[in-house]
């Protein structure tokens, strides 16, 4: 049988076909290049030009006069969702994505991405930043249409001196990672100019940890510590985009080149109950909200001679137009066997004053819920058109006349609320319907052996926690990147992952532990189905280590694996961090 990817592989194939076939009748012109930047966190007045009066964003704001600026642009309320959006201009419910932890985050591998449709077509493609899509193969950026990826695979990283991923093997880096960061597209470019390439750019910054050098701080040190940081970390992306778009002018590129600014999603304030802190545009919310504070932000364009500068939008669009509209510039269509929920915006970015029929959007965020609860359209549900807004089947905003939300005024309008209330109800059931509960990352890929799985997307059973922090230690409920197991003090939990096992065969099984000499000598078992692997805590010095439990015959197809505690001589168990398994060859 012939799966999707393949028939997209094909039906590009005859593209190029054709277009070799006309070369000597036509001249065409050369496919564009694509440059898509990401930012993280950024709201909509985290710039110069959209009113902040004290953030100066001097690149950002030449970027926008210099090109087409879209003022109503939609995104989802939080990271995942919206990179599964852009990539493959599908809702991300269709994607398997619903949130950002506990593996809600994870983007199934049979989406078809943006980069594989243009890597199809002959393009040099690449990612370098923060993917949050998936943590293992092939659920990752080189499994989905990147030639080259180096990055992280979780929601968040440090900023100084870290160790990236490039396509599974460490890569160190020295200095700041915005900085670096650029210097890894700058040098994607240089390699690449003389061949089409797609460059996806996702910066992390001004994503916390707020972490930035002291002097992009010290500006803004009379403002509260957290926005001061904020703009310090804008500045200082600022400053990496501007020079990233020099170096495009430089190499004579940018008039072949077509380039998107946006963030993922909108600002996180830190305190509900101090917005005011930091400028959103007057926009009511922020992230995490599916109020236009949480999901309205600008997107900046730039297509030197064919986007003339200093062009502005307010028309409605979203996220999921990036895929329609890349592939619309790049002379490609979206394959038949592909829905998408986007459409280009070509049009508009070559006259702003074109025919662009009304439409309504939808989106959804319910918050990170507990896995295997079962989902419903509210809350979290949103469903706007150019002038009216539904939020949770319970109020109507004319965001128009009202951009901050503040007035109710479904009973003044109630046919169009309950128009919008069904159209959101319908599109949710349609768009989660069939679908499985939870995407399984997969084991036993040669791509990636062995495999790391980090707790925090672990289910656990008893009254184990999840650990973040050292001094105090901090403890919560619902797993999140870089949190390990670490309340593990009773012998009735248990941690389970939900696995695929692409191929049978032996499976070594492994711990990242660590466990206080004192509470040396627990027994801890590990379960795959019916079969058991039992060990004993005996590298018990207080620091991390990896032990190794044993190996097991594992048939292809889906397990759980689960690793609870027979015996616990001491106050506690151990610290969980990860579950590795390697597959093994024969």
């Amino acid at each position: 049988m012939v799966s999707q990817k393949q028939n997209i592989a094909i039906y590009c194939l005859f593209f190029l076909i054709g277009c070799t076939a006309q070369q000597d009748a036509v001249q065409t012109e050369p496919l564009p290049n694509i440059v898509l930047i990401l930012s993280d966190d950024q709201g909509c007045g985290d710039a110069g030009f959209t009113g902040n009066d004290r953030l100066r964003t001097p690149n950002l704001d030449q970027l926008a006069a210099e090109g087409m600026t879209f003022s109503n642009f939609q995104v989802a309320p939080v990271c995942a969702p919206t990179r599964a959006g852009l990539l493959t201009g599908r809702h991300h419910l269709r994607t398997g994505v619903r949130g950002v932890i506990e593996g809600r985050e994870f983007m199934v591998g049979e989406e078809v991405t943006v980069a594989e449709m243009l890597q199809d077509a002959g393009y040099q493609t690449a990612l370098f930043g923060k993917w949050h899509l998936g943590e293992h193969y092939p659920w990752l950026p080189h499994g989905q249409g990147f030639d080259e990826y180096i990055g992280f695979r979780q929601g968040s990283s440090d900023y100084f001196d870290i160790v990236l991923d490039n396509k599974g093997e460490p890569y160190p880096t020295s200095g700041y990672l915005t900085d670096v960061l650029t210097d890894l597209a700058i040098d994607f470019i240089d390699r690449k100019k003389d061949d089409p390439f797609f460059l996806y750019l996702p910066y992390n910054a001004p994503h916390g940890p707020l972490q930035v050098p002291d002097a992009y701080v010290e500006p803004y040190a009379d403002l509260p510590d957290r926005t001061a940081k904020v703009y310090g970390m804008m500045a200082s992306l600022d400053e990496q985009v501007g020079r990233l778009l020099r170096h495009l002018d430089s190499s004579g590129l940018s008039e072949n080149t077509l380039i998107f600014y946006f963030s993922d999603n909108g600002p996180l304030y830190g305190n509900r109950n101090a917005p005011d802190e930091r400028f959103n545009c007057g926009l009511r919310g922020q992230k995490y909200d599916v109020y236009q504070g949480g999901v309205q932000v600008p997107l900046l364009t730039k297509w030197q001679g064919r986007i003339s500068a200093g062009q502005s939008s307010e028309r409605l669009i979203s996220h999921l137009d990036l895929l329609p509209t890349i592939l619309d510039a790049a002379g490609l269509s979206v394959p038949d066997s592909i829905r998408i929920d986007g459409r280009s915006l070509l049009p508009l970015l070559e006259s702003p004053e074109s025919d662009w029929a009304d439409r309504t959007l939808f989106m959804t965020y319910p918050g990170e819920q507990v896995k295997n609860k079962e989902d419903a359209p509210y809350p979290g549900g949103m469903a706007v058109t150019e002038r009216f807004k539904m939020v949770d089947g319970a109020a109507l905003y004319d965001i128009v006349n009202d951009p901050a939300e503040s007035e109710n005024i479904a009973d003044e309008y109630p046919d169009v609320f309950h128009t919008l209330d069904s159209s959101y109800q319908a599109f949710w059931g349609e768009a989660t319907s069939g679908r499985a509960p939870y995407p399984r990352p997969q084991v036993g890929h040669p791509e990636e052996n062995p495999v790391r799985f980090l707790s925090h997307f672990a289910d656990l059973e008893g009254d184990l926690r999840f650990q973040f922090g050292e001094d105090p230690p901090r403890f919560r409920t619902l797993g999140v990147h870089h949190d390990w197991v670490g309340k593990w003090d009773t012998v009735e939990g248990k941690v389970k992952w939900h696995l695929r096992f692409v191929e049978p065969g032996n499976y070594q099984f492994s711990l990242r532990l660590r466990c206080n000499p004192s509470d040396a000598g627990a027994e801890i078992q590990i379960a795959v189905g019916d079969s058991t692997l039992n060990g004993q805590l005996n590298q018990c010095g207080g620091s991390w280590v990896e032990q190794s439990v044993g190996s097991l015959f594992i048939p292809a197809g889906d397990q759980d694996v689960e690793v609870q505690a027979l015996t616990m001589p001491g106050s506690a168990v151990m610290d969980l961090d990860q579950l590795i398994i390697e597959f093994k060859y024969i």
